[in-house]
């Protein structure tokens, strides 16, 4: 399971990102990428 092969396997991958929910995971991502953002951009206004 290390290395998964898109093209051989859609339908299986597609199937284990809906198993462990995809969408929580990327709006979980998308919310802490723009969270730091902000966090680092705020820092360097302070700089």
């Amino acid at each position: 399971m290390a290395t998964i092969d898109f093209e051989e396997t859609p339908h299986g991958f597609e199937a284990w990102m809906m198993h462990h929910g995809a969408a929580k995971a990327l709006i979980g991502c998308l919310v802490f990428w723009v969270l730091f953002g902000i966090g680092i951009y705020s820092a360097v206004q302070y700089l």
